[in-house]
Parts: C-alpha cells; sequence; structure tokens
C-alpha cells in the first residue's frame, strides 16, 4: 500500500462496519503511518491470525482474541490456517477444540515498547527482529493457552520476573540471539510442558540453581554462543526421561561438565568449539557418582555393583551409544601417566573402572582436535582398554575409538591412535647433550634415543649427541656430505632424506654395525659407497637421486637384486646413461662402463647450467636498473658514453626551473649540484614587465631541458603553457620536458590539460625525493656533446636575461615612447584626466596609455607591444586614493599567482614615493624601466 498505511486501511475497511468473516490478516512493508492494532479488532471482530511485518505500531499495542472456545471438533478443511501450520511444524499439541490462534509482530518499530499488550485465547506468539530491551509481565499477563512463543533477535536485556507466570501450556520457547546476561530463579517454573527451550547467542555466564530443575518434559534445551563455564546437576531436570539433547557450542567450557554422565535419557550433547581439555579427565572420572551415572546408563544394559573388574556393564546389541560431541575443541592428549602414578591401588582401580564405563556408554567425537600421540599421551588409555579386553571385562566400542586422529607428532599425523604400537612411539626427555638446534626423545618402553634435527636449517650432521642407542632424524636441511662420528656405531637409523648430499664418505658406513633403517632419498648423490654391501639394513630408500650408471655403480646394481625386498619406491630408483635416465635395473651389466671425462663432464653441466641462470639474472637486474647505474657510473667515475646529445646554437640555458614561490628555497639549495651549469630560474630570472607566457615561450626556445615541479600552489595557466611551448621540442626529445612532483602529489590531483597528463603518465615522470634525483638530473645535462658551460658562475647568471631575449634590457635608441601607462577600467578616469594628462603638461616625455591599443588586439598582446616600445612602463593597480609609485624596495607582501608577473616582480621589490612627490621625483622615471602607480 501506497500512503499513509492507516488511511488506506480506513478506507478498505469502510464499506460496511464490521467484517465477522475475516479470520486472518497479513500487513507488510507499511512505507508511512503507523497502525491502529485496536481498529483492525474492532472491525475484524473474529480474526484468528494477525500477521504485521516491517510496519510502524502505535504507541499502545492491544492485540485481544476471544476467551471463548467453540464447542465443535477442529476441523481439517483449516489445515492452511496460519497458526494451525506452526503448530505443526513446531511439533506442538493440536487442540482438539476451537480454532487455532496467533498473532506475528516482525522487524516492526514501536513507539513504546513497554505498552504492548496480548490477550484472550492465543496459541502462537511471535515477536521477532524488533527493539525491545525489556520484556515487561504486562506482555502476556492476558493471554493463556499459548503453546509456542518466539521472542529472538529483539535486542532484549531483561526480562521481567513473572512474564511468563501462569503459562502452563507453554511447549515452545526461542529466546535466542538477544542480549540476556541474568535468568531470574523461578522464569520457567509454570511452564511444565516445555519441549523446546532456546537461549542461544546470549551474554549469560552463570545459570541460577534450579532454573531448569522442574522442566520435567524438556527434550532440547539450546545454550549455545554464550559465556557459560560450568554447569551443574542443580541445573537440570536430572530425573528427566526426555531431555535428549543439549546444545552446549561455542561456550568456554575448561573441563567435560559431569553432569552430562547422569542426565537418563540423554542422547547427544554437543560441545563443539569449546576450550575443553582432557587433563583433568581421570580427576572427573573419580567424582563421578554411581548412584547417578548407573540410572542413565542401565537401558539395555545388565550392571551389578561390585569390586573387580568383571563387574563392569555389559552391553546389549540395542544400546545406542550417547554422543558426546567436541569437534574443534581443544583435546590434545591423555598425559595420565604422572597422576596414576601417584595414586594408590584403590584410587587408580576407580579411575580406570569409570574410564571403561564411560568410554563403554558414551561416544566421544573429537574431529578436528590437536590429539597427540606421543607415548606419555597415549600409553594408559591404550593400556587400559588392552586389559580389560584381554580380562573379557567391559565392551569398550572400538568403532568410535577408530575415529580418533593424531595430529602430533608429524609422522603419526593422520593416523588413528589404535593403529600405533607403543613400541613405535615415543615421548620428550630432556639431554644435556641434546644438538642446540634438535630436540630428543625416548622410545617407549625401550632404551633408544631419537634425535630429531629435521627442518633445522643445518649444514653439517650434530657432532654430539646424548648417549645410547641412537635413530637421528637429518630430513630437510641442506646438508651436502656427510663425514664420519664417533657416535655412528650406536646409531639405528640414519634418515637424512631432502638434503643436498653429494657425498658420503666412505668412513661413515664402515663403523655403523647396527643400522637398520637408511635413507637417503632425495639428494644429489651419483654414488654410494661401496662399504653399504656390508649393512644389515631392514629397510633403505635411494630414489630420487642423480646416479650414474658407470663402472663405478655396477656392483650397487647386484647389490640390489640381491637385497630387492630391502629398498623402497624400486621403480624410482633411476641413473644417467649414455641413453638418457633409466631405471637402475634395466641397464644392461655391459653398459656399465667408465669414460674419462663422465664426473667432468657432469660437473661442467652444472657449472654452466649455475652460470647461465646467475647471467640471466644479472642482464634482467641491468636492464630494470640500467638508468641508476648508468648515473652511479658518471657519478663515481665520470663515465658518460650513453645517451649523448646534440644541441641547437641558440640553447644556450642548459636548464630552466620553472616552480612556485613556495619552493624556491628547495629548488635553489638543491640546485647547486648543477652549479657549472647555466640555470635559468623562473621566479629570479624571468623579466618583469613580460607575460609569464612570453617568458616561458623564450625561455623554453632557449633551452636544452626544462623540468617544472608540479604543486598544487602552481598556477594551473603556467604549467599548460610550458607545455604548450615545449610541444615543438617534444616531437625530437620525449626527455625535453620533465614534470616533477613533491611527497604524495598526484598529478591526476591538478587541473592540467589532458594531454600533459597523459604525457607525464607515458614519460618522464620524477618525484623530488627519488633516490639520485639530482645526481639524475645532472647526468641528463651532461649528455649535450657540446654543452654551452661557461667557468664563471656568476657570469652566467648575469647573461640569462640576454639567453632569454637576445638582450639584458631594452636600449633607449630601440624604444617609441618614454612612457607606457596601463590601467583597469576601474581607474580609467583617474589615469587619463589626472596621472596621464599631469605627465604630458611636463612637455618633457612621449606618452601612450592604454586606450591608444590598437582595437581588435587582445589585451595582452597589446600591452606587450607597448611594454617592448617604452622605456619606462607605469601600471596602475590601485584607486587614486593614497596613490603611490613603488619602485625596488625589499618588501613582506607577496603578490597572487595570478598577477602578471611584472606586477610580481615589482611588489617584491618595490620602493615607494607619493603621488604628489611624483612632480619633483621627476627624475627617478629615467632610472628604472618599470613601476607600479
Amino acid at each position: 500500500m501506497k500512503g499513509n498505511i492507516q488511511n488506506n486501511l480506513d478506507y478498505l475497511l469502510s464499506y460496511q462496519a464490521m467484517f465477522p468473516e475475516m479470520k486472518e490478516m497479513f500487513l507488510s512493508t507499511c512505507r508511512n503511518g503507523t497502525v491502529n492494532t485496536t481498529f483492525l479488532q474492532n472491525k475484524c471482530p473474529n480474526l484468528i491470525f494477525m500477521s504485521i511485518t516491517n510496519c510502524s505500531l502505535e504507541a499502545h499495542v492491544e492485540l485481544s482474541f476471544s476467551k471463548s472456545n467453540t464447542t465443535s471438533k477442529i476441523d481439517l478443511d483449516l489445515i492452511s490456517n496460519a497458526a494451525y501450520y506452526y503448530l505443526t511444524i513446531y511439533h506442538a499439541t493440536i487442540p482438539d477444540y476451537g480454532d487455532t490462534r496467533g498473532v506475528e509482530l516482525q522487524s516492526c518499530y514501536f513507539q513504546g515498547s513497554e505498552h504492548i499488550r496480548i490477550s484472550g485465547h492465543i496459541h502462537y506468539v511471535k515477536v521477532t527482529g524488533n527493539h525491545l530491551p525489556k520484556i515487561t509481565s504486562y506482555m502476556l499477563s492476558a493471554a493463556n493457552k499459548i503453546q509456542i512463543i518466539i521472542l529472538s533477535q529483539n535486542n532484549i536485556i531483561e526480562i521481567e520476573n513473572g512474564t511468563f507466570s501462569g503459562q502452563f501450556n507453554v511447549e515452545h520457547l526461542d529466546m535466542s540471539k538477544n542480549r540476556l546476561q541474568l535468568l531470574t530463579n523461578n522464569m520457567f517454573n509454570d511452564m511444565r510442558k516445555l519441549k523446546f527451550l532456546s537461549l542461544a547467542y546470549n551474554n549469560l555466564e552463570t545459570l541460577p540453581k534450579h532454573i531448569f530443575s522442574t522442566l520435567n518434559q524438556l527434550e532440547t534445551l539450546d545454550l549455545e554462543g554464550n559465556r557459560i563455564t560450568n554447569i551443574r546437576e542443580s541445573h537440570l531436570p536430572m530425573y528427566s526421561y526426555t531431555l535428549s539433547y543439549i546444545n552446549l557450542n561455542y561456550n568456554p567450557f575448561i573441563e567435560l561438565p559431569v553432569v552430562i554422565f547422569y542426565i537418563r535419557g540423554l542422547k547427544k550433547v554437543d560441545l563443539k568449539y569449546t576450550n575443553i581439555t582432557f587433563s583433568r579427565f581421570l580427576q572427573i572420572l573419580e567424582s563421578i557418582d554411581d548412584y547417578s551415572l548407573v540410572p542413565s546408563i542401565t537401558a539395555g544394559t545388565e550392571y551389578s555393583f561390585g569390586v573387580n573388574l568383571q563387574s563392569t556393564p555389559q552391553i546389549t546389541s540395542e544400546y545406542v551409544l550417547k554422543i558426546v560431541d567436541l569437534t574443534g575443541s581443544k583435546v590434545s592428549g591423555f598425559d595420565w601417566v604422572e597422576e596414576l602414578a601417584r595414586d594408590n591401588d584403590t584410587t587408580r582401580f576407580r579411575k580406570t573402572k569409570n574410564l571403561i564405563i564411560v568410554l563403554s556408554y558414551f561416544r566421544f567425537v573429537l574431529t578436528d582436535n590437536p590429539i597427540s600421540c606421543f607415548s606419555n599421551d597415549i600409553v594408559i588409555l591404550l593400556s587400559v582398554i588392552k586389559v580389560y579386553h584381554d580380562n573379557g571385562a567391559g565392551s569398550v566400542n572400538r568403532n568410535f575409538l577408530n575415529e580418533w586422529v593424531c595430529e602430533y607428532p608429524i609422522e603419526f599425523r593422520g593416523r588413528l591412535i589404535f593403529d600405533i604400537k607403543l613400541e613405535e612411539s615415543y615421548f620428550k626427555k630432556p639431554y644435556s647433550k641434546c644438538p642446540a638446534q634438535c630436540e630428543c626423545f625416548l622410545r617407549y618402553n625401550q632404551s633408544v634415543t631419537i634425535v630429531d634435527c629435521r627442518n633445522a636449517n643445518l649444514s653439517s650432521i650434530p657432532s654430539i649427541v646424548p648417549p645410547g642407542v641412537i635413530d637421528i632424524w637429518l630430513q630437510n636441511n641442506s646438508i651436502s656430505i656427510i663425514d664420519f662420528r664417533q657416535y655412528f656405531k650406536d646409531v639405528r637409523q640414519l634418515l637424512i632424506s631432502n638434503n643436498s648430499l653429494t657425498e658420503i664418505k666412505d668412513s661413515v658406513f664402515s663403523e655403523m654395525k647396527i643400522l637398520e633403517y637408511l635413507r637417503v632419498d632425495h639428494n644429489l648423490l651419483s654414488y654410494l659407497p661401496q662399504n653399504t654391501d656390508n649393512l644389515d639394513l631392514d629397510m633403505i630408500y635411494v630414489d630420487h637421486n642423480p646416479l650414474l650408471c658407470d663402472c663405478n655403480s655396477l656392483w650397487f646394481k647386484h647389490w640390489m637384486l640381491e637385497n630387492i625386498l630391502t629398498l623402497r619406491r624400486l621403480k624410482d630408483i633411476t641413473c644417467r646413461s649414455s641413453n638418457g635416465i633409466e631405471r637402475f635395473l634395466k641397464v644392461a651389466d655391459k653398459r656399465f662402463i667408465c669414460t674419462k671425462n663422465d664426473v667432468e663432464s657432469f660437473i661442467s653441466e652444472i657449472i654452466g647450467a649455475v652460470l647461465g641462470m646467475a647471467a640471466m639474472c644479472l642482464l634482467t637486474l641491468t636492464i630494470i636498473f640500467r638508468q641508476t647505474i648508468k648515473v652511479l657510473l658518471y657519478v663515481k667515475f665520470g663515465f658518460h658514453p650513453f645517451d649523448r646529445k646534440t644541441c641547437k646554437d641558440y640553447e644556450t640555458i642548459d636548464i630552466t626551473f620553472i616552480y612556485s614561490k613556495k619552493f624556491e628555497h628547495f629548488i635553489l639549495e638543491n640546485s647547486k649540484i648543477l652549479q657549472e651549469c647555466n640555470i635559468c630560474y623562473s621566479n629570479i630570472d624571468f623579466i618583469p614587465g613580460y607575460s609569464w607566457e612570453a617568458n616561458i615561450r623564450n625561455a623554453v626556445y632557449h633551452s636544452k631541458c626544462v623540468f617544472i615541479l608540479l604543486t598544487k600552489d602552481l598556477d594551473v595557466n603556467i604549467i599548460n603553457s610550458t607545455y604548450a611551448a615545449s610541444e615543438h621540442k617534444l616531437k625530437s626529445r620525449l626527455d625535453f620536458l620533465i614534470g616533477f612532483t613533491m611527497g604524495d602529489t598526484k598529478v591526476d590531483g591538478i587541473a592540467i590539460i589532458e594531454d600533459f597528463k597523459r604525457y607525464h603518465k607515458l614519460h618522464q615522470k620524477l618525484k623530488s625525493d627519488s633516490l639520485l634525483f639530482w645526481e639524475n638530473l645532472r647526468y641528463r645535462l651532461s649528455s649535450y656533446k657540446t654543452p654551452n658551460h661557461r667557468n664563471n658562475n656568476i657570469e652566467l647568471r648575469s647573461n640569462i636575461k640576454e639567453s632569454i631575449f637576445g638582450t639584458s634590457n631594452v636600449s633607449d635608441t630601440e624604444s617609441s615612447f618614454d612612457v607606457f601607462v596601463s590601467y583597469s577600467d576601474e581607474d580609467q578616469d583617474y589615469s587619463e584626466n589626472k596621472l596621464v594628462k599631469k605627465l604630458r603638461d611636463m612637455e618633457k616625455y612621449k606618452i601612450i596609455s592604454a586606450d591608444q591599443i590598437h582595437p581588435g588586439t587582445s589585451v595582452w598582446c597589446g600591452i606587450e607591444t607597448c611594454v617592448d616600445k617604452a622605456r619606462h612602463t607605469i601600471f596602475v593597480v590601485s584607486n587614486h586614493s593614497n596613490v603611490k609609485l613603488e619602485l625596488h624596495k625589499e618588501s613582506n607582501d607577496e603578490p597572487t599567482q595570478q598577477q602578471p608577473l611584472s606586477v610580481k616582480r615589482l611588489v617584491k621589490q618595490r620602493q615607494s614615493i607619493t603621488n604628489e612627490e611624483l612632480e619633483s621625483e621627476q627624475s627617478l622615471l629615467v632610472t628604472s624601466k618599470h613601476y607600479i602607480v
């Protein structure tokens, strides 16, 4: 509906006074106005379902439903009734008589949330997605028969005590995704029929005592996503046979709550992504109360109390394990060795017996847990289960235990715990002689030490290891040669895969009498020592090495054939022969021959490949940094054979800097490195009296190179004029005009012509703080074969004007007039009738004024022509009151960027005399070229 929602409802329902046959009403997305619920129910007195979504409601919301019940049995033809539908999907009890009634208020705006009242017989109440920080008892106090209450996503912080008093029929209550922090003690006492309760994703930290203990028909309790750290027997209905599912996911539990073992009807408890470990698991088991545990596991069992092993429960085939899902938690191991060692026999027996009972009736899901399978972590678990099975006692279900997968150590990763043999497991033990970059372990029930130096970035074999029999693991290092070590006589395993081995000394294997397991695969070995055939090995890996098929390795082929069961990955053992790379055992004996240069050729190939790669890298770097290299050669050694250029005879200026006044100090200081060059500075050397355009045009014409500092305070017209004047030279010299920037200045942020932006983007673009910036500039200027340099820099400075305009000043003989007077339209009356008239009355000077410029000529061209023809120029830049004639004197006043260059230059250096002193100071008119009045 468009327009005001209530006005539209008034119009729609104005046809007749009442609509008694209207049963259901749905209002959604009301754009304007508020909905009057009382008006709607007055018009439609027999409504049984009302749904309002995304609307604004009046300050007082009164939703009243009839308290009378029809005497007829419920008609199955009304199955489309919305309330009936919701009762069905939430598995609520369907009433035998009367209508099923309901109300929905979703994502509405309440002008007064404390004034919502729902009354009468109603079965379904859903108020979600609203802003209701507090739920008062007033809201539902007059309602009865409610079976489903949904109050989710309302930002509820507080629920007033007594809100649910008298709600004896509620079966489904959802208060999830609010901001509840506290619950009151008796909040749910009247809800004896409650089957589903969700308080998920609130801010609950603690639960009041007996908060759920009266809910004996509760089937599902959802507390996911809160801050609960403990839940006790007093919180739950311990004797309930209906509570089958508890959701405690994403709560910061540290220990497994013992109460989960006592709930009689429990089928599953979710404790996913908690902080639970099993470090105190046996202590928790010791605290289990037998009289609470037995009733929860008696269904499908035959159990009798006793003190011997045979008193453990025997599970019937029909029994279904209770699931404790700890997916994604912090269970890292079952390290109970020291704990049990401290216990007396009675305590030890009780703990291990309870462990068997729990593992017999509860299925622990430990997916995505960092389970450690070091021997100290698993030995008790494996031993206890083995003992009980060997004695024929207990019924531990090995199926789910076989789902427990090791994460550590790395060689056991992915293996099932019960597939690991205790004799192959080990645990960490500190040793004084353990190499600094390695870790040392002791194998379970053996006197064998593991020296784990994997991924330790070693370049040689450790010199010292702990005493006794050694398994040394050296995979994934950078070891190139195996030299003999004194402890090799005690080495049982030598694993050195994925290194850079090129040689094994003959002496290495000479003393290794107990070596059983050898891995030298994935290295660079050409040969194995011939005394390898003296080893009594159980397993050996030599694949993925560049072995040679020559006279020195024929013995190895024969040894392989004799020990074929000892070798692993036989198909991957290859060698290099005259026919290329072949499987070792496929090469005929007669082809194992030696040529003099076999080894030398192989080494030379490797060296050639390495040198080729190094040359390619060097060439690539030279191309990338070629400009920097050329600049450094010139700066450090004066070497400059590259980028040589020629210049025109009239290009007498080496470089012109164009910049704003703000950066003049920066340019002057840094350009001292170019002291041997003839430099033109725009704010110093451009001639007053000429426009910026004229100065730029002439400076560009006489320059070999132009650098323009692109800053936001530089007049855009100056930038554009510089580019326009440079276009002719850019056709033959792309690096003639170089724009450079300061700091984070971006050219895109300056309103200059697009042609210059494109040129700057594609060609020379520099930052003033770039590395070697000024050295780069010096290199560019020295690129001309016939540089026009002079020895005396003072002489250079005095000849800049001559370089730009061909003369240092305008001679008197070239001048057509003595004085040119320029003024604005506002000052025309004063200038013509007073100033010019006074000068002409002197009859001493030939005067020309701005009104004598030829019609049709542009203002700037006309002024420029007059300035060129006059010996002296007077610019009138103020009104005639307090007029000043100003000449060369230092001043703190700064000209604006938009003023003509002549005005700026004279304002910068000026001397003042008053208008009244003009006649007495006439001699000043012949001492300087330009004036400002």
